[in-house]
């Protein structure tokens, strides 16, 4: 019976992982579009905002897709009680769920990633 599962389930959350990536890549290459100094200055403004309320939850929905169900105990600390959020050691994917959680802070990373395919913006 597992297996039968994993033969239906399998295909089915690939198909679902494409069709929430897409506009989640559309979503950020709209917010990155013609930005003055492109990766490195954060992003303000209508930009900040797009890339919060979509890309969150996109990528919310993205991982629950995956089989991930993350529960938050306790509070996120403000802006002003924490205003530098680390997140490491930096190894798996699993960096994207807290930064999800948090609504999409802005990240440092390499200037050699933006230019990876649909990931980069």
């Amino acid at each position: 019976q597992t297996v039968l599962q994993g033969i239906i389930l399998l295909p089915l959350r690939a198909i679902c992982i494409a069709v929430l990536v897409l506009p989640a890549w559309l979503f950020a290459s709209i917010a990155t579009f013609r930005h003055p100094a492109k990766g490195s200055v954060p992003l303000k403004g209508w930009r900040r905002r797009m890339i919060q309320t979509t890309l969150s939850g996109l990528t919310r929905t993205l991982f629950f897709v995956m089989g991930f169900q993350v529960k938050v105990k306790g509070r996120i600390a403000s802006l002003l009680e924490a205003p530098i959020f680390v997140a490491a050691p930096h190894s798996s994917f699993f960096d994207a769920i807290i930064s999800a959680l948090t609504g999409m802070p802005s990240i440092v990373s390499r200037a050699e990633n933006l230019s990876t395919p649909v990931f980069g913006s």
